[in-house]
């Protein structure tokens, strides 16, 4: 057995085997455990951002999902504004509805005897602006200025509609007609 300890062949085999095991303990302790746990942290980085991301998502969604919703809402908002007679004072919602009305009156064979202004009203926190009129017309004119305001689409509606009926050939229809127009204003006539 000595003999095979003295062999130089066999000291060299093994102190090379020995530098061999002292090399990959040495590999193992520093560079693979160190490689480990950064490949941890980077995997615990992976997680974290991971998350980030999915929070991230789901806010994106979130925020999706009431841009929607406000967009709905200013369709609304812009289809309920186009309802509106147009005028930054009541005096000047009071003028166009005026506008609206004659424009209609222009094209028919309606004779307006009198026009007055009755005091406005309320409803809820804004002004409904009342104007009166007094008017002969036949028939066909009266169907078609209720037609008018049907497909107006405005905020205009009849508050009270009399009608007497004269016995003569022309204009035999007399009409009493007030009109409640709604001010988004916070003035009065």
């Amino acid at each position: 057995m000595k003999a095979i300890l003295l062999n130089k062949r066999f000291r060299f085999t093994v102190f090379g085997l020995l530098i061999c095991f002292l090399a990959a303990a040495v590999w193992w302790s520093t560079l693979y455990t160190g490689l480990m746990e950064e490949l941890d942290g980077l995997k615990s980085e992976q997680q974290v951002s991971l998350n980030r991301l999915e929070r991230l998502q789901s806010k994106k969604e979130a925020l999706w999902q009431e841009n929607l919703v406000n967009r709905e809402k200013q369709k609304d908002l812009q289809r309920l504004s186009n309802l509106l007679v147009g005028g930054n004072s009541a005096v000047d919602v009071n003028t166009e509805a005026q506008k609206l009305i004659r424009s209609f009156w222009d094209e028919h064979a309606i004779k307006l005897d009198t026009f007055r202004e009755i005091p406005s009203g309320k409803w809820r926190d804004n002004v409904i602006l009342k104007l009166n009129y007094q008017f002969t017309c036949e028939l066909e004119d009266l169907s078609d200025l209720l037609n008018y305001f049907e497909k107006l689409e405005k905020v205009i509606r009849i508050e009270t509609l009399n009608i007497h009926y004269l016995k003569r050939e022309e204009d035999n229809l007399q009409v009493i007609l007030t009109l409640g127009i709604l001010s988004i204003t916070n003035d009065v006539i």
